[in-house]
């Protein structure tokens, strides 16, 4: 099955499919405080050292789901629909693009009618 491919004209990789057999993950940080996220909305912080450190917590068991993690819930307040700006952990498929470049992440996904750009970043 193909979950992306390379784009060469913006020299990043697309995932078309977010459901990868396995994670997908960025290492963001600054010189104390990093954190590792899937993109599922999955990962762990940690500030210094990642043994000692914890802010959230890693499960090595929890690889599968991708799960604990950090999520964003959005919900229509007419007719009650919801689902999360990441594919996990509601799981819906939505019509939407995931990239990954030498810059900034960024998702692009759509719902109805509103557009959805989320970008993960650690602030220095």
């Amino acid at each position: 099955m193909k979950y992306g491919d390379f784009d060469t004209t913006s020299d990043e990789y697309v995932i078309h499919r977010p459901d990868v057999p396995v994670s997908w993950t960025n290492y963001l940080g600054t010189k104390h405080y990093s954190a590792v996220v899937s993109h599922n909305g999955g990962g762990y912080s940690y500030y210094k050292s990642p043994q000692y450190g914890r802010v959230t917590r890693f499960r090595q068991n929890g690889v599968p789901l991708d799960r604990p993690g950090k999520y964003v819930y959005l919900r229509d307040a007419e007719d009650g629909d919801f689902w999360s700006v990441s594919w996990q952990p509601v799981g819906q498929a939505l019509p939407r693009r995931g990239r990954r470049a030498r810059r900034p992440r960024q998702h692009r996904a759509r719902c109805g009618h509103l557009p959805q750009r989320p970008r993960h970043g650690v602030h220095p």
